[in-house]
């Protein structure tokens, strides 16, 4: 079942961000820029396993993620191999080294982590855990 969600962000009365996110259950599909004629910002593909990781995500290019043992994307890697995007992260998901050139969603435990507010949505509540990230349903 796919639906669809919004983000949006605003600086007074305006818009500064505003995109349609679809989802396939959980499960991030695409995202559409409202403010842009619902341009595609980006698409995105799971893997089929249990452990529902993401695989490729497309922008202006496409990527590839690498994930270490516990879900957590440690790179992103252009169709050459080319390193784009690599993270660290201590054992409770706070990013401790990170080179960022492309953006995108996908950080700790694989879970989308929204850039502009810092909260992530994960699957289970680490609230506990990580007092530095807001936890927040997306659900409107």
């Amino acid at each position: 079942m796919v639906s669809l969600y919004y983000r949006l962000i605003f600086l007074g009365n305006e818009f500064l961000v505003a995109v349609n996110l679809f989802y396939d259950g959980f499960k991030l599909i695409s995202e559409f820029d409202v403010l842009n004629s619902d341009e595609v910002l980006r698409q995105y593909a799971w893997s089929n396993t249990d452990l529902d990781t993401p695989m490729w995500m497309k922008s202006d290019s496409e990527y590839y993620y690498m994930l270490d043992g516990n879900k957590n994307v440690t790179k992103l890697v252009d169709e050459t191999g080319t390193i784009a995007n690599s993270y660290e992260y201590s054992p409770f998901g706070k990013l401790t080294n990170e080179l960022e050139t492309i953006a995108h969603p996908f950080k700790f435990s694989s879970a989308y982590t929204d850039s502009e507010t810092a909260w992530a949505r994960l699957p289970y509540n680490a609230e506990e855990n990580k007092p530095d990230i807001k936890i927040q349903e997306m659900e409107y």
